[in-house]
């Protein structure tokens, strides 16, 4: 206890209050806590704002370039005190001095611009070039998230957004633009330079079948003339009967008067009275059965999402009102005709708009205006929006039509007549049957050696003069060798099978 007055004594306050501030230097550092050690990012993902690593810089007086996205911040560790802070345009980038040695930079538009720092004596303790740019890590997560089996890469130039890569489909190149504007203000901040490497041809085969029954049935007894006088029958006192006018009957009996004299005309009975006056009766007796099928089967080919038109048929021309009151000429097209536009999705499926159309030239429905005559068209007409895999097929319209139609016609009253009205009027029945199916088939398709395509016209030889003069041929027998339509010799054993 002396020792330790004494040791006090020598050294006095000073030395005191020297042991004291070191004990509480030890105290302070065993409070402090441990900095825990720096996280590890994949590098596939971008890491949070708050476990960026800081920017730290070893060397003074270096230069240094900085890519800082807009709206984020960066901590900058400065190998020197630094004291005074220059910045070339502080509205693109923020610089805050949090202590003499770290510093906080913030972006807050896009744009370049460069940044001093100096320690107490002037000097530079650092040259900082930064460029402020959006934030195309937000972009790629999310791109990577929502289209993940594509290769993007986003790469920002002041407030645009340029998509760079290969994708497998219009679709999906689409969808990465559509993410992309969801980060920018406009659509022309988007730059979509993306490339699509699958196979984007469409072929679309379409097959208009249709098969039209008719039956027709008629039997009974017309008359090709109206009942309108008397002729010259005259009455008791030698006075003519006048003409009845109002008896103007489908069917005529031309005259009762003079003597009936039978006469055979075409197709028909007649009774001739002697001066020109006939009663003509034809007999109808017929039964018509009629089959039609018609095929018509286009094929067309267009790129993923254009549109493409197809037409075999012609024009007829159509008399319009012009000015003046002239008529001018327009021309219709008909035949058979088809336009579509597809659109490859993802899995090779294919969407497609498809407007398809057989037509005929027809004269029910026809008309004539003054001196000219104008056809109809009998339409067979399909509009619809499908989707279906490469090489499926489908159904888009079909149609059953069944049509009746039955006619008596004949002399009121006549006609009417127990058994002997037969012979008075004439019976008409027709029946059509019609069944129309358009089916769809779609493929993906790419380019090949002309050397693999097979024409029509391949194998097909003019005839020679031999061939079509003394044989009476209209093409060569025989194709030219090495068509895919010549004949190839026999391969294998050649005989007859014996038993």
């Amino acid at each position: 206890m002396n020792s330790l007055v004494s040791g006090l004594g020598r050294f006095g306050l000073a030395g005191v209050l020297a042991l004291a501030g070191l004990a509480g230097m030890a105290e302070a550092q065993s409070r402090q806590p441990q900095r825990a050690a720096p996280a590890v990012i994949e590098a596939n993902q971008p890491p949070p704002v708050s476990e960026i690593t800081p920017l730290e810089i070893t060397e003074s007086g270096a230069a240094r370039h900085l890519q800082l996205p807009l709206g984020k911040a960066r901590i900058v560790r400065l190998p020197a005190d630094v004291r005074d802070v220059l910045v070339a345009d502080p509205a693109i980038a923020d610089v805050v001095l949090r202590t003499p040695r770290i510093v906080y930079l913030l972006g807050r538009d896009t744009g370049a611009t460069n940044a001093f720092f100096f320690d107490a004596k002037g000097k530079e303790v650092l040259r900082l070039e930064v460029h402020v740019d959006l934030d195309t890590a937000s972009v790629q997560q999310a791109l990577t998230q929502l289209l993940p089996d594509t290769s993007v890469k986003v790469t920002a130039v002041n407030r645009n957004l340029f998509l760079s890569g290969s994708v497998r489909s219009a679709v999906m190149s689409e969808n990465a633009r559509q993410i992309a504007r969801r980060f920018v203000t406009g659509d022309e901040n988007v730059v979509n330079l993306l490339a699509v490497v699958e196979d984007q041809q469409v072929l679309l085969q379409v097959r208009v079948a249709e098969v039209s029954r008719t039956v027709l049935k008629e039997l009974g007894v017309t008359f090709q003339d109206q009942l309108g006088a008397l002729g010259n029958t005259r009455n008791s006192a030698g006075n003519p009967f006048t003409t009845i006018t109002s008896l103007n009957y489908a069917n005529r009996l031309a005259t009762f008067a003079g003597t009936l004299a039978p006469r055979f005309v075409a197709n028909s009975f007649a009774f001739d009275r002697g001066d020109g006056d006939v009663l003509t009766l034809t007999i109808n007796a017929l039964e018509r059965n009629g089959l039609i099928k018609t095929l018509a089967e286009p094929n067309l080919t267009a790129v993923s999402g254009e549109t493409a038109n197809f037409l075999a048929g012609g024009e007829f021309p159509i008399p319009v009102a012009a000015d003046n009151g002239q008529i001018a000429i327009e021309f219709r097209s008909f035949g058979i005709g088809l336009n579509f536009t597809p659109m490859v999705l993802n899995a090779g499926r294919i969407s497609m708009r498809i407007s398809t159309e057989v037509s005929a030239l027809s004269q029910s429905g026809a008309i004539t205006l003054a001196t000219i005559s104008v056809p109809a068209l009998t339409v067979r007409r399909a509009e619809s929006t499908v989707e279906l895999p490469s090489g499926g097929s489908l159904i888009i319209a079909g149609l059953i039509q069944d049509n009746f139609a039955a006619t008596i016609d004949g002399i009121p009253g006549f006609k009417d007549l127990p058994i002997l009205g037969q012979f008075f009027r004439n019976n008409s029945l027709t029946r059509t049957e019609n069944e129309l199916v358009v089916a769809v088939t779609a493929y993906l398709v790419r380019p090949v050696e002309r050397q693999a395509m097979l024409l029509p016209t391949d194998g097909l030889p003019p005839p020679s003069d031999y061939d079509l003069y003394v044989l009476g041929r209209l093409h060569g027998m025989y194709a030219k060798p090495g068509s895919p339509s010549a004949p190839t010799a026999l391969k294998g054993p050649i005989g007859y099978i014996l038993e």
